[in-house]
């Protein structure tokens, strides 16, 4: 019988090859070759080909280092992620920003609410500074907060020039406090400007 398995393996292999690709030559592998029986050990070098590897089943990890080529990247596929720090170039260097508000100081003016009516005050930034923010209150001596029921303001907004509102989109320089007064007062309005310099 062992003298015969040669023959028999050898007519087995010239009929799966003259039935390819036919159920019969499909049964007679089978029958041959039992499924997951070939492994590693089993294949010749560069038996596997790119055709015969279904797609997505290679991974980074499956690579030698410096197989992929940068040609062999689709264009657009890597992110900013893909990349390690430092390895993407620096941009172009943009235009110089303005200066930030990183120095601001305070400007104060006050009026003091002796006679019944309107009153105001213009606290106004130093020349090359710039208006950043405001506001208006009333005081007492040693600046405390005035409880007084006879005055209250009426109007607190920054200003281009006197105390006209400024447009839409205008560069303020000063903010304007407005109070009304009902009865003579030792209230003051104090009349705040937070104003940047370089």
């Amino acid at each position: 019988m062992y003298h015969r398995l040669p023959l028999f393996l050898a007519t087995t292999a010239l009929a799966i090859a003259v039935l390819a690709g036919t159920p019969v030559a499909g049964a007679m592998r089978s029958a041959v070759l039992p499924k997951d029986s070939v492994g590693t050990l089993q294949l010749r070098a560069n038996a596997v080909t790119g055709p015969k590897i279904r797609n997505g089943t290679v991974t980074g990890q499956d690579l030698r280092p410096a197989t992929l080529t940068g040609a062999q990247v689709r264009d657009g596929s890597l992110l900013a992620a893909d990349f390690r720090a430092g390895q993407l170039p620096a941009g172009p260097k943009g235009d110089r920003g303005d200066p930030g508000a990183t120095n601001v100081v305070v400007r104060r003016a006050q009026t003091t609410l002796e006679a019944a009516g309107l009153a105001q005050a213009v606290a106004a930034c130093a020349a090359g500074e710039t208006l950043v923010g405001g506001g208006a209150a009333l005081l007492r001596a040693g600046d405390t907060l005035s409880a007084d029921a006879n005055v209250d303001v009426v109007a607190s907004y920054p200003a281009a020039t006197g105390i006209t509102a400024p447009a839409d989109g205008t560069a303020a320089t000063r903010w304007v406090g407005v109070a009304r007064v009902a009865a003579a007062s030792s209230t003051r309005l104090v009349v705040f400007a937070s104003c940047a310099r370089p």
